[in-house]
């Protein structure tokens, strides 16, 4: 059952229920029949630190998207290295004008998590970021994280599929970005350290990419 299918439950015969929800948003878009839809990730890549600039910097290719910190003593020497995914999607391919977002869930298929013994599980921070292209985005110019109010957090803690609730990241693109979503997930606490906190999850060219599993009212 969806969500707005649960809140018209929810309504019964209390008049001033309904009356209070129409007026609040998203929810009064829950007054009318509600469609769900599951558009894929249309460009997806992450960029690390130790590669700043082209060509090994760039992994739009890669059938993997990574976020957080590599360990220092490897491949970088004794500096540890950052990792910060990129996601793209443009929801005018898929809505019309006018339309409320209701919930906006992103469904990601982690592979790996890498965890120091002395710290926790990565914990994510997925922000608005400037537009990219797969191909050449590099650490050079990312694409900083945009702060602001609607970030979401994620703290991957379980392989498989994941599902993380960015209603509020889809209404700020839908609303206000001209329909164009461009998120960055970059680690909470990017600290140049000796720990390793690092997650996974299958790209667009994998054979698990990430979803977008939208209810919206037309």
């Amino acid at each position: 059952m969806s969500f707005c299918a649960n809140r018209q439950l929810s309504y019964g015969t209390v008049i001033s229920g309904i009356i209070r929800d129409y007026i609040a948003t998203p929810d009064g878009a829950c007054l009318r029949q509600t469609q769900v839809l599951t558009p894929a990730i249309e460009a997806d890549t992450f960029v690390f630190s130790l590669y700043p600039t082209l060509p090994q910097g760039n992994y739009g290719a890669a059938d993997y998207v990574e976020v957080g910190r590599y360990p220092s003593g490897g491949k970088g020497g004794t500096t540890p290295n950052r990792k910060r995914g990129l996601l793209a999607i443009d929801l005018n391919n898929y809505i019309g004008a006018g339309s409320i977002p209701v919930r906006a869930i992103l469904n990601l298929h982690v592979q790996s998590i890498a965890v120091s013994p002395s710290v926790g599980s990565p914990t994510v921070m997925i922000r608005r970021t400037e537009s990219f292209d797969e191909n050449v985005a590099t650490w050079s110019d990312t694409l900083a994280p945009v702060p602001a109010p609607e970030e979401v957090v994620w703290h991957a803690t379980s392989l498989g599929w994941v599902s993380i609730n960015v209603t509020t990241l889809v209404d700020r693109c839908w609303n206000n970005e001209s329909g164009v979503c461009y998120w960055i997930m970059s680690e909470e606490d990017e600290v140049d350290n000796a720990t390793n906190s690092l997650v996974s999850f299958g790209s667009s060219e994998s054979a698990d990419p990430p979803t977008l599993e939208i209810e919206y009212a037309p």
